[in-house]
Order: C-alpha cells, then structure tokens, then sequence
C-alpha cells in the first residue's frame, strides 16, 4: 500500500500561500513608497515656485501702483492721492522685503536690489520736488530716472517670473513621470496574483479534491449494499485519511444495525394483534360510562335550573323591598319579575285620577336586564270618565309602536280581567317588531291581572300584563309559581304606592316650608331695603302717632336734629327738651303739638335751630297724614335742611353788594374823570394824570371781570391747564419784579441756587404768585417790604401729598416738592375767620379792612388753581404780626446730561431706537420730550459739565421747538460747541425750488448714518456750533438756517446729512 506525505493539508496551504502573499506585498509596499517620496518632494517644490512666482507678480503689481499714486499725486497735488502713494509704497516695501527673503544667498536678486535702491531714491528726490511745488526738476527727474529705471525694474520681474515658470516646467514633467510608473506597480501585481493563484489552484486539485470525489463514489457503492473500501488501499496520515477510515467504520456499522431492525419488526407485529383485542373491550366500557354520565347532566341541569330559579325568586323577592323612589321599584321589580316567571315583556297601567303628583316617566330607556325597551310615559292621558284617567307607569319588552299606540284606556281582555277581578289570559297573533330579529314568533301569550291601589275601593286600579312571545308550552307548576310571583309584586306595589304617596305630601309640605321661608326673606330683604332707602334720604323722616309717641325715624334724623328723636319717644317733649338743653327760645314744641291734635295734612313750615355757640341750621318743615294697614293713622314730619339754599342766598346778596361796589368804583372814576375830559379845558400834565388814572382803573376793572370768569370756569370745570417744565425761580423773579416798588413796598427774594424744577402751567402759576403778592401789599399798609422765598422740602420730610413727577412723567419715589411762601407784616388774619378765608366772597370784616377794596375771590381761585397743578396750600398768621401764604409743587426730577447724548424727541419709538444706538457705542444717553425739560436740565448741570451730543428732533410736545433750542444752544456760550444732530426731516422753505441736480430729502435718513456723524461730531470738538441736518445740499442748508434765524460759517454736504458750523455774534 501507497503511503501519502505526513502533515496537516491545510497547514501546508496556509503556509505556502501565506510566505507567496508577504514577498509580493513587500515588494509592491517598496516600490509604492520610493513613488510616493519623489511624488512628494517634486509637489514641495512645485508649490514653493508657484508661490514664489506669486511673490513677484504681486511685488511688481505693488511697484507699478505706486509709480502711478506718485505720479498722479504730482500731477495734482491732491492729499488724499498722496495718502494713497505712501500706503502702495509701504505695501511695495513689505512685499519686497519678503521676496528678499525668499532669494536670500541667490544671485538672480542681485540686480533687482540695485534697482530697488535706485527707486527708493527717484522716491525720495520725487516727494522732495512734490511738497515744495518744483515742477521742472520733477520733469527734469522723471525724463532722467523715471521712465528707464520703471522699464528696467519691470523687465527685471519679468525676467525672474519667466525664470520661476520654467522651473515649474521642469518640476511637471518629472511629476508625470512618476504618475506613469504609479500606474505599471499595480499591473505587476495583479499579474503576479494571478500566477500565484493558478499554482494554488493545481495544487488543491492534486492534493484535496481528487481523494474527495474517490470518497464520494466509496459512499454510493455503500448505500447501494456493496462492501467496498474507500481509501483503495492508501494509507494517509492528513484530514482525507481520516475522513476515509470514518466512511468505512459507518458502512459495517450500517450492516448491523438492519439486522436488530428486522427482528424488531416481528416482535412489534405479534404485540399489534393483542392491543386490538384490549381496545374492542374497552369501546364496550365506554359506551356504558357515557349512558351513565349523560343521565348524571340531565339531573344536574335540572338542579341547576331550579339552584338559578331560586335565586331569580330571591333576588326578585329583594327587589321588592328597599327603593324609596317608584320608578326605581318598578325598574327593578318588574324586570325581575320577567326574569323569575320567564316572561317576555311586562305593562303596569293606573289609574291616575286621585294622584297629585305623577311619576317621572321616560320614553324609550333601554332595559339592561333583556336587552329590551322600556318606558316610562311622562304625559298623563285624558280619561273620557273625568277622573278616571289610566297611564302606563311602566313599560319593558313591548316594540315602540305598540307602545305608541296605547290610549290609556283599559279595554278588551284588560277591562275584562278587571272586571271579573282575577287574571285572564289571551292568545293572539304577533305583529310588526313582535315576531322578533328572526321572525320566527308568530304568537304572542297575554295574561292580565288586576291591581289594586289600596286607597279602600273594592274596584281594580289598573292591571299588569305579562306577555310570553312563540307558542312554549308550559312547564309543570310554572302558571302558580307566576301568580305566586305576581301577588307577591302587587303587594309590594300597593306598600310603594302607600309610601310614595305620604313622600310626595312630605315634598309638599317641605315646599310649602321653603316658599314661606322665602317670602320671609324677601318680606325682611325689602323691609331691610326700605329702611336703607329711608336712611339714605338727606332729609330727616319722623312717623309718630297723633298722641305724639314716635315709631320710626331715620339714621339722618339723629345727625341733623339730635339723637334724642328715636323710636318710643314723645316727639312733642323730646323737642322740648332739646330746646331746653341748647337754650334755644322756640315754640316748636307747641307748634308740633297743634299740627298733631288739629289732623294737618299736607302742612309747610319753617324752623331754625340756632343753639348758641353752634352752627345754625335752617329746616324746612312738612306734615303728612299716612293711613298705613300696620300703624294706622299715623302722621309723618319731614326735615329738609336748607341750611346750605340759606348760605347760597346770603352769599347771593353779598355778591351783588360786593360786585356793585367793587364794579361801580372804578367805573365811576372812569366815568368822571372821563367827562371832565370832554367838557373842560385841561394842561396837557393834567390830562396825562387822568388818562393814567382811568388806565389804572379800567385794568383794576378787567381784573375784577377776570377774576368773575377764571371763577366761573372752574366752578363749570372748563378751566383747562397745560402742563410744562417751568422753573420755579425764574418765574418767581419775573413775578416779582413787576410788584416791586408799588404802594411803596419792595419785595424781598430769597431764592435757592440751584434750579427749581417742576411741571405746571407758567401762565396759571403767575396768575396765582399775582394774587398773592397783591394781598401781601394791600394788607400790609404802612409797611415797606413783603418777603418771597422758595425753599426745598426732601420726600422724607413730607407727610403725605402726590409723589412728583420725572421728566419722562414717571412718578419719582425719592422726589421732594418746593415751597413757594409770600409773607407779609401786616394786619394778619382772626382766628374766627380762618376756616372761611378760602371762601368765594368771603372778607375778614373789621374797620382796619374797610377802606381796602376786594371782591373776596382771590384767595378761593388760588387754592383751586394750586390743587389743579398738583399742589397744596396753606397759611400762618397772627393777628397783628401778618401772614405767610404758601403753596407746594412736585419736584420735576431731570437727569444730567452732562457727559452724555442728549436726545430731545417725543416720539418714544424713534428716541428708543435714537438711544439703544448710541448706547450700543458705549455712550450714556439722556432722553427727554419736551425743549423746556432739556433746557433746564442743562441750566442745572451748568456746573457738572456738557452734553457730547445733542440729537434734536424739530417738532416736540411742549411750547418751544427744536430751531428754539438750537437757537438758545447758540447764543449760550458755555453750550455753543455742543454739536447737535436735527433728527427729522425738515420742512421745505419757502424760497426753496428743486432742481434737476438737487432734490429735497423726503425719505427718512438711516440710523447708521445718523451714528457715524454722531460719533464723527462727538471726536472732533469744534468752537462754533456744528449742526448736522438732514437735507442733500448747501444751498437747501442754509435756506433752512435762514429761515430761523440763523447762519452757516462753513458747510460740509454727505449723502443724508450737512453738517454746519452756526455762525455766532462772537
């Protein structure tokens, strides 16, 4: 026998064509890397000569650019051009000094650096000859040097360019030689594989397949029964002689195992015949146990039949008992009922003549229990026999339409059961939804029995009927168990009607009880109601009995006659009484007692009650004759105070007493100085004397009419105010001055430094300091000075008032409010007529006052005035020592602009759009609405420093203007080089015209424009005003500036704006 090579198969494959894959893989990675190094190298120094080429074209771009800046800045002299020059030469000189560096240690510079020395010469002499103006040696300069040494240097580039691309030239083709051996690697290798792979292909052939087809023909042979040796008498060692070995130990095992099998199979077919003689027993055993167990479930389910009857009845018998409310019982009763008797469907008819109040029925309810309809009628049927109407009380089983179809009146089998009072049953054909979802009912069963109410008669109330739906023949004893069943539910029924009926006269009373309940509320709400109305009253109400005793009086009574006039007192002595007790002389008393015992009815009188040392009170007296169901005759008195029509009257005369006075005064020296003017002959000095004195009178006159109307609008609430940042002080001098000196008194100011701040109408606040100041003078006579003062009071000091306003109007917490006092050394005030002073009409009445004229309304137009701004006033005075008046006013409260931008619009969208710009740079930003607020913030942060910048809008909420603030920015000295920005589009003026190349701005201007000339204002300071406006041109610049009054010294036009220096008088 042939023996095979020792040694694993696949060990030997693997190593083999491990070792062949390696020594093809080195060498393959060898030769990719050698490629990749030169590829690499020669793309260094590709980009390093393209780079350098790079270098010089932009070297020779910057060189020709400032060849060309240098000559046109000596062509024009231009700044911005020489700006221009120095910047391509500094670039030139940086790009130069790279390029320097690129070739430093080579040769080709050389030349090139020479040149460039050369130009930075030409350079120096050239901007030499530029800034001193020599024209001819610049000529002379550029035909020596310029021209050739520009030529030479742009050869020279030229040169050194053409030099970098033909190495770069080079470097691309020994780069495309590279490519083309990168592309031969790959090709050798896969030739290389292929060899490699045929080799190992033979080899498997040879050594693993072959034994493997020879093992494969062994097993056929096997399976077909011959006794074969697979390996053909070869021994071998590897995997395939194992395999082989393995194949010819199954085949003598196969062998054997069919010979167990066959002797098997015998054994197994001599135990068949005796298992079918066992199961031909068993089959007769089994038919036995099956008769038994079918007779065992017959009795089981005849036990359980009766075991779920049982618990019908039970439950049905529960059903019965438990359920206040009928509905629920007859829901439940009935349906059980059906359940336990193995009815269909169920009906329960009454009669409803002598109930009160009917069940709640609802139609259509579907039953739970079958799967049926029930329905509860809710609508009582009309009876033919007056009483003796009949509803359905309950209804399940029964279609719809036959339920519709049920009068209400007991006929046919129903009337005949219960006039033979016992039940009847009835066969009949059943119709429509009766037959069922399959239609196989044909006949419907009724049974009818009479039902008793209970309430004593002997005759039925009604009847219940019991249908069963198919002819099912009925089971022994089922016909009494339905009756007993039946009397069971009727007896129950008659219970439930029993209880219902003492429920619903229990709902009754406990209705009766509920509605009483509420007519008492309501009887005591209205009487509650009453008396509020009675209290309400202004007038005081008395009801008493003839006899005089009191039964009611209102809360208004004790408040305007005196408590003493309650419920159970005698009104003739209590007002007796009341009378004794103040010491008032009045027969009252008498005059109560005869309105009383004479029956007055409809009786007017009048009544004073004047108790000495208090207020008098005035009453107007009415007697009422009342006829009421609960007092009877009673009499009703009524006090009307007409204390007030009294006072009105008395003013009233005053008034007119005062106005004839104070209106014919000045009218008749009018008048007669008048007519001497006319009628005689007088010196010149003399009718000056008198044309002044009728000036002097006619104004005291038109200030007496004014004041009758300023009086007269705020009484009617037309008196308007316009409210505006005021300084306090100013007005206060203004005020001042115009007082000082007449009736020989100065008026002596004592005013704060700072400025005083507030918000008010200027106009109504002189017209108050007028007041005040001409009181001080005319009752102080004999005296040579008043004082004015304004002093400031902090928050924290105050008791109470407003807090003021800011000049945003905002409410600033921490504010404090400035006093304003005028204090003379005169007559002073009384103590009496203090309370009265701010009165309309009112004068202090003694002989010192007499001769000082008045009419008694300036004090009370002041102090309505006052509190219409937002002030308080008030007043010291000491008889004899003279008065302080004074009167309070918010504190305006104005930021500081100094420092920062000021920006004056009262738009609040565009000022917060104008101050998140600004702040977005950095800068602080002061905002206001109106010119007077920014004006007197500047005037008091004079000392802290300036705005950087003010932005004006030209149309602001307030008196003044934006041409007003400039103006008044203008003639400031400290505040003229402020520059200011006018931040809305302009009116046109009226000398304006457009034309072809100039247009008027009507479109608004950019915010980024309006910061970029903000913030190049605010770094270049200038002496003068600068203004910068929005309008495209000078000419429209100073049309615009001329027509208010101003003047422009230089103008400087950009694309929205023209920023002006203002000329000044400086």
């Amino acid at each position: 026998m042939r023996s095979a090579s020792s040694g694993g198969m696949s060990r030997r494959i693997a190593y083999r064509t491990l070792a062949f894959f390696l020594i093809l893989g080195v060498l393959l990675g060898t030769a990719e890397l050698t490629v990749h190094r030169q590829y690499a190298s020669l793309s260094g120094e590709l980009e390093e000569r393209i780079e350098h080429m790079n270098q010089l074209r932009e070297a020779e771009r910057a060189f020709l650019e400032s060849v060309s800046y240098l000559r046109a800045y000596a062509a024009y002299g231009r700044e911005d051009l020489q700006d221009q020059a120095m910047s391509a030469r500094t670039d030139y000189d940086r790009l130069f000094g790279q390029l320097r560096d690129v070739y430093k240690g080579e040769s080709e510079i050389g030349e090139l650096e020479e040149l460039n020395a050369n130009f930075d010469s030409y350079s120096i002499q050239m901007m030499r000859w530029i800034a001193t103006g020599d024209r001819e040696r610049m000529a002379d300069l550029s035909a020596s040097q310029g021209s050739s040494l520009v030529r030479q240097m742009e050869t020279e580039f030229s040169d050194l360019v053409d030099q970098q691309r033909s190495r770069i030239l080079e470097v691309t083709d020994h780069i495309r030689t590279l490519g083309r051996l990168v592309l031969i690697v790959p090709v050798l290798a896969l030739i290389a594989a292929l060899v490699a792979a045929f080799l190992l292909i033979r080899y498997l052939k040879k050594a693993f397949i072959a034994p493997v087809v020879a093992a494969e023909a062994a097993v056929g042979r096997i399976e077909r029964g011959d006794l074969v040796d697979p390996g053909d008498g070869v021994r071998r060692d590897d995997e395939i002689g194992r395999l082989l070995g393995g194949i010819g130990r199954m085949a003598e095992g196969i062998r054997s195992r069919q010979s167990e099998l066959e002797n098997n199979l015998l054994q197994m077919e001599e135990q068949r015949e005796e298992l079918e003689a066992q199961n031909d027993e068993l089959e007769a055993q089994n038919e036995q146990i099956l008769d038994q167990r079918s007779r065992l479930e017959q009795a089981l389910q005849r036990l359980t039949s009766r075991e779920r009857q049982l618990e019908a009845i039970n439950v049905y018998q529960q059903s019965l008992v438990g359920l206040t409310d009928l509905n629920d019982f007859l829901k439940r009763a009935i349906g059980q009922l059906l359940l336990v008797t193995e009815r269909d469907a169920a009906m329960l008819v009454m009669r409803d003549g002598k109930r009160g109040e009917p069940a709640a029925r609802e139609k259509g309810e579907a039953s739970r229990d079958f799967g049926a309809r029930d329905a509860l009628r809710g609508d009582s049927i009309r009876s033919r026999f007056g009483e003796e109407g009949y509803e359905m009380l309950y209804s399940s089983g029964y279609p719809l339409e036959a339920l519709e179809n049920f009068t209400g009146e007991p006929a046919g089998p129903a009337l005949q059961a219960m006039l033979a009072n016992r039940p009847l049953t009835r066969r009949r054909p059943a119709s429509g939804a009766e037959v069922g979802a399959h239609g196989a009912y044909s006949v419907a069963i009724d049974t009818y029995y009479p039902v008793y109410s209970g309430d004593g008669e002997d005759r039925p109330a009604g009847f219940l009927l019991l249908t069963t739906y198919g002819d099912r023949p009925a089971l022994a004893g089922e016909e009494e168990l339905a009756d007993g069943m039946v009397r069971q539910f009727l007896g129950a029924l008659f219970a439930q009607l029993t209880q219902s009926e003492r429920q619903r006269q229990s709902r009754e009373l406990e209705r009766l009880n509920r509605e009483l309940e509420q007519e008492k509320r309501n009887l005591s709400h209205q009487r509650d109601a009453t008396q509020q109305v009675i209290d309400s009253i202004y007038e005081a109400l008395v009801v008493c009995l003839p006899s005089g005793e009191i039964l009611m009086s209102n809360r208004v009574t004790a408040e305007l006659l005196d408590p003493a006039f309650s419920a159970g007192a005698n009104f003739v002595e209590v007002m007796e009484e009341v009378n004794r007790r103040y010491g008032i002389e009045s027969d009252a008393g008498k005059r109560i007692r005869a309105a009383l015992d004479n029956g007055l009815n409809g009786t007017k009188a009048r009544y004073t009650f004047d108790p000495p040392g208090r207020t008098t009170r005035h009453f107007e007296v009415y007697v009422q004759r009342i006829e009421d169901v609960v007092w009877g005759d009673v009499r009703l008195f009524v006090f009307r105070d007409r204390t007030e029509e009294e006072e009105s009257n008395r003013l009233r005369d005053e008034f007119v007493s005062v106005v004839s006075h104070e209106l014919r005064t000045p009218l008749a020296s009018i008048l007669g100085f008048a007519e001497i003017m006319l009628h005689r002959t007088v010196k010149p000095e003399r009718a000056q004397k008198y044309l002044s004195t009728i000036h002097g009178e006619a104004t005291r006159l038109s200030g007496l009419i004014g004041d009758f109307l300023d009086l007269q609008r705020i009484e009617a609430g037309k008196q308007t105010y316009r409210m505006l940042p005021i300084d306090l002080k100013a007005l206060t001098r203004d005020v001042a001055a115009q007082w000082d000196g007449r009736s020989g008194h100065a008026v002596r100011l004592h005013l704060p430094q700072e400025v005083c701040a507030a918000r008010s109408d200027g106009d109504r606040l002189k017209q108050v300091l007028h007041n005040l100041l001409s009181n001080a003078i005319k009752y102080s006579p004999g005296r040579e000075f008043v004082d004015c003062s304004i002093r400031y009071e902090p928050a924290d000091e105050q008791s109470g008032g407003s807090q003021p306003e800011s000049a945003s109007g905002d409410s600033a917490a921490d504010a404090g409010r400035w006093i304003v006092e005028v204090r003379d050394y005169g007559l002073g005030i009384p103590e009496e007529a203090k309370p009265k002073l701010f009165g309309k009409f009112y004068r202090v009445d003694n002989s010192d006052r007499r001769q000082i004229g008045g009419t008694g309304l300036g004090l009370a137009i002041v102090k309505e005035m006052v509190e219409a701004l937002g002030g308080e006033i008030s007043f010291d005075s000491e008889l004899g020592e003279g008065s302080t008046f004074r009167f309070s006013l918010p504190e305006l409260h104005l930021p500081s602009p100094a420092g920062t931008v000021l920006v004056l619009e009262d738009d609040a969208s565009l000022g917060r759009l104008v101050e998140d710009s600004f702040v977005g740079e950095g800068l602080r930003v002061c905002r206001f609405d109106e010119a007077e607020s920014a004006l007197l913030a500047l005037e008091a942060a004079k000392e802290q420093g300036t705005p950087l910048l003010c932005i004006v809008d030209l149309s602001l909420a307030g008196d003044l203007n934006g041409w007003d603030f400039i103006r008044r920015l203008a003639a400031d000295g400290n505040l003229r080089q402020v520059p200011v920005i006018v931040s809305s589009a302009l009116d046109p003026p009226a000398d304006y015209a457009e034309s072809e190349a100039e247009k008027y701005l009507r479109k608004p201007f950019s915010v980024r424009e309006l910061l970029e000339v903000g913030l190049r204002l605010t770094e270049k300071p200038t002496e003068a005003l600068s203004l910068a406006l929005p309008v495209p041109s000078e000419s429209l610049a100073r049309a615009a500036l001329r027509t208010n009054g101003l003047d422009a010294q230089q103008i400087e036009v950009r694309p929205d704006f023209a920023i002006i220096e203002v000329r000044t008088d400086e």
